[in-house]
């Protein structure tokens, strides 16, 4: 009986997900994967609080990576102080600066800078465990006197997003700059939902939607307080709005505030810059530093390496609880679910910047998630184009 139930709901799911979710939003069919199931566990309740717990924090995870993705410093490559001596503005570096920490040059006052950086994001994996090759363990049913799940219902996503991050700065003073950050975000989700009961496979449910926008603003501002030639010290603030659709995973729906403390040590061609701060707001707080190296190989090249480590508060995390079937005792059910705990990033970003002509920069570089915790995508590709103006 329970057979002939299981393969009900399988037909009828399998004759309208096409249908159903072909014009609705991201959460929409990221939780129809996730919930509609076949395993007859008869413990409806559990199996709804499983799978919606696991939804959210698949799309938790998205927006959260979305939300912390690194977007160009407000200070561009080419930063200016003025040199008393010379009673004239100067190059305050001979390296072109890092890729995404911040530095505690700013622009100088009157001079701006603009940029555009684009980078794509293959999420392939999720705590540690595959999305892509449908091992991602949904549901089992396993009897007590077998070592291996007679059912067993696994999920298969592709969750890939580009990102088009407009950036522009200005220098109010010689110490004071003011910007804003604006993410265009295009988000494309595709999975399945397949049952393999006694080793034959099947086709529960499958899914596709698409979203694109803008994602969550940021505003921001920096203040340099020293004023030495080779160290310098700044206070920063950057401020994440919720202007993302959060329907469509393109933004958090919650302000974040991020203060931020700056240092450089310049030496000729070699730079060093750290920063550090906490992060405060939205669902989960936390704290970020980080470091980066410069060396400016010519007058027109700079290379680069950084390491940013992120602390998170509170953070969803994946993982299987199993219990007794209810109505057979002979039946074990292992759910996906999820659970909150603290959590920790660590990126890694290496790249080139070159200067094209006049004030025009190139950047490519790539970033790396070094820890599997959360969303990883293996090596994100980028390319920036900055452009510095101003008398």
């Amino acid at each position: 009986m329970r057979r002939v139930i299981r393969l009900s709901l399988m037909l009828a799911i399998l004759a309208c997900p096409g249908l159903a979710f072909g014009q609705s939003s991201v959460i929409d069919v990221l939780q129809f994967l996730m919930t509609n199931r076949s395993v007859v566990t008869d413990d409806f309740v559990r199996d709804d609080e499983a799978a919606r717990r696991s939804a959210d924090a698949v799309a938790g995870l998205l927006v959260s990576e979305l939300g912390r993705l690194p977007i160009a410093p407000s200070a561009g490559g080419f930063t200016y102080r003025f040199n008393p001596q010379l009673g004239a503005m100067e190059r305050a570096s001979e390296s072109f600066g890092p890729f995404f920490v911040e530095r505690a040059l700013t622009n100088g006052r009157g001079r701006g800078t603009l940029s555009l950086t684009l980078s794509q994001h293959s999420f392939s994996r999720i705590d540690g465990q595959s999305l892509r090759d449908g091992t991602l363990l949904a549901t089992s049913s396993r009897l007590l006197s077998e070592p291996g799940a007679f059912d067993v219902e696994s999920i298969r996503l592709q969750l890939t997003t580009r990102v088009a991050a407009v950036v522009g700065s200005f220098g109010l003073t010689d110490r004071l700059d003011v910007g804003a950050a604006v993410p265009f975000v295009s988000l494309k989700l595709e999975g399945e939902r397949i049952d393999n009961y006694r080793g034959r496979s099947e086709l529960q449910a499958s899914g596709t939607a698409t979203s694109s926008g803008v994602g969550d603003v940021a505003l921001r501002a920096k203040y340099r307080l020293t004023s030495g030639s080779e160290r310098d010290v700044a206070v920063a603030v950057e401020v994440r709005l919720p202007t993302g659709n959060t329907d469509n995973l393109l933004g958090s729906g919650e302000t974040r505030v991020q203060p931020r403390l700056l240092a450089s040590l310049s030496r000729g061609r070699f730079g060093l810059h750290g920063l550090a701060g906490p992060v405060f707001g939205g669902s989960s707080g936390g704290f970020e530093a980080g470091g980066a190296a410069t060396v400016a190989a010519n007058a027109r090249v700079t290379i680069g390496a950084e390491l940013v480590a992120q602390r998170l508060n509170t953070a969803s995390r994946l993982v299987t609880i199993s219990s007794p079937h209810p109505q057979l005792s002979s039946v074990i059910t292992t759910r996906l679910t999820a659970e909150e705990d603290a959590a920790s990033r660590l990126r890694s970003v290496v790249g080139v910047k070159w200067n094209i002509g006049s004030t025009w920069l190139i950047s490519a570089h790539a970033e790396r998630t070094l820890r599997e915790s959360g969303l990883t995508a293996g090596w994100i590709p980028m390319i920036s184009v900055d452009y510095a103006f101003g008398r």
